[in-house]
């Protein structure tokens, strides 16, 4: 076990105590040594509380501030609160509406490569699943999109027979199948290249599919991270495609994973 510095000092500052009870757990070997150890415990635990305290002090005083805040409003600072509570929830309806009326929340199959272009000028964000019906790990990426897009109305998910796309196919150089193609304001930002991202095995979590396509932002997802046992990897992954979804906000760049539609 690794002990910190100020455990060490604590060490040594029981080694160094001349008292006759001090001096007596010594002798006794490992008694001395529990009694070391439990006054290490008492010293890191008193540390926690000391930080808990803050922390609750801290939250206890923004709770304050709020209700200090409430209750310095006149009736038209509420009525004002109001009418804009109620401006969002409109703009928030009428965008649910644009979304179903463009596909959104439903798993789509679509016909051919003007659709495919039709799609991704429509939808902000896109995620595009290329499949080929002989492909059994195809039909597991299916059934685990399906169930996202009737969650995230955000997003419009479609998929598409490969072999009917080979102008899309080529320009996207996609050698992998399945492969999932996302899409954000008609730039591709991201691919999901068959199961390395996932844990390279076929059986694995809806969630963990959806935590891997919200690297890119294409759909907001506040769940638990996955795949926990590749910290390292998923970090610098996660890192490169939000570097990349960055850069096409700012500049709109295209480069050879980042095409232009």
């Amino acid at each position: 076990m690794m002990i910190s510095p100020k455990d060490e000092t604590i060490v040594t500052i029981f080694t160094s105590i001349r008292h006759p009870i001090v001096l007596g757990l010594k002798g006794k070997g490992y008694q001395y040594h529990s009694f070391v150890s439990r006054q290490m415990n008492l010293s890191a635990e008193k540390m926690l509380g000391e930080q808990l305290l803050k922390v609750v002090t801290i939250a206890e005083e923004e709770v304050d501030r709020q209700i200090e805040k409430y209750d310095n409003f006149d009736e038209n600072d509420l009525e004002a609160i109001r009418k804009r509570r109620l401006q969002e929830l409109k703009k928030k309806q009428l965008q649910k509406q644009e979304w179903l009326k463009n596909g959104h929340g439903a798993y789509e199959e679509i016909p051919d490569e003007r659709n495919f272009f039709d799609v991704v000028k429509k939808s902000a964000k896109v995620v595009c699943h290329f499949y080929l019906p002989t492909t059994e790990r195809c039909k597991i990426f299916n059934k685990h999109l399906e169930k996202i897009a009737a969650k995230h109305l955000e997003t419009r998910f479609i998929y598409a027979n490969a072999e009917k796309f080979p102008f899309v196919t080529t320009r996207l150089r996609i050698r992998v199948i399945p492969t999932i193609v996302v899409v954000i304001n008609s730039n591709t930002v991201d691919y999901i290249r068959g199961f390395d991202d996932l844990g390279g095995k076929d059986e694995f979590r809806t969630e963990t599919l959806e935590w891997r396509l919200s690297w890119s932002k294409v759909l907001e997802y506040n769940g638990p991270s996955y795949l926990r046992g590749f910290d390292t990897t998923v970090a610098n992954l996660v890192k490169g495609v939000r570097k990349k979804v960055r850069g096409n906000e700012t500049n709109g760049d295209s480069d050879d994973d980042s095409d232009d539609w």
